[in-house]
């Protein structure tokens, strides 16, 4: 057990301070305590810039069987939140409409401008090759599923926002991009994470989680949201 915990932490320090490495390549079946990745603006980043995540090691999300790495802020959110209403930019991280890998960051206005997305109906789940988690973080990061939001949240009894900000998760309400023109909306009154599961009876709309002042629960809408995405690696 003390060697384990040895092993632990030093694939953790050596992670944290190695710049450029990603957690697949740490010492197998261990989450590194951060990654630190350089994003550069292109056709997934929306903007170019360093980021260090903080990771979390937790049964979250498996329905208690098995260890899953999460970050413990939104992919491109450049800080935690200060509290579940932080509307401040630097926790808000990027905005990604469903099943596109193009990522949009807002401060005030989208990034990028392109002609916007308004309608997407195609009958599938988000794919692996437009995965920005995979993209950005390397083999094995993914969204999550459904199934694993709805495991999250019951393992977690959440019931609203604080619970969801205290949890080791630090969920926190970010708003996101509107369907028909991307404008940005519901900023410090809504929190929306993408699952990676379409919704069965609709092709124009996904599973995502959802948080309010006192909701928490799953929830679907339209594909054509650019809402926040929060990464996982199951170990």
């Amino acid at each position: 057990m003390k060697q384990k915990i040895f092993i632990s932490l030093l694939a953790a320090v050596f992670c944290a301070s190695a710049g450029t490495l990603k957690a697949q390549d740490c010492a197998s079946g261990y989450c590194p305590d951060s990654i630190t990745v350089h994003h550069v603006a292109n056709d997934v980043s929306p903007v170019t810039v360093t980021i260090t995540y903080p990771v979390v090691e937790t049964t979250l999300g498996s329905g208690g069987t098995d260890n899953y790495c999460w970050l413990t802020q939104n992919l491109g959110a450049t800080a935690q939140p200060s509290s579940p209403t932080d509307g401040s930019v630097e926790p808000r991280g990027w905005f990604w409409q469903f099943n596109r890998k193009q990522g949009y960051a807002y401060d005030g206005s989208r990034t990028p401008s392109t002609t916007w997305i308004a309608s997407i109906s195609e009958n599938m789940d988000w794919q692996t090759g437009n995965d920005p988690c995979t993209l950005l973080l390397g083999a094995n990061w993914r969204l999550p599923t459904k199934t694993e939001w709805d495991n999250a949240l019951a393992e977690g009894g959440w019931n609203g926002y604080n619970n969801s900000f205290n949890s080791v998760l630090k969920m926190h309400l970010m708003g996101d991009l509107k369907y028909t023109d991307g404008a940005f909306q519901l900023s410090e009154s809504s929190g929306f994470y993408w699952s990676s599961t379409q919704y069965a009876t609709d092709n124009a709309r996904a599973w995502y989680y959802n948080i309010a002042s006192s909701l928490a629960t799953m929830n679907h809408n339209y594909k054509s949201y650019a809402i926040a995405v929060r990464c996982v690696y199951a170990l």
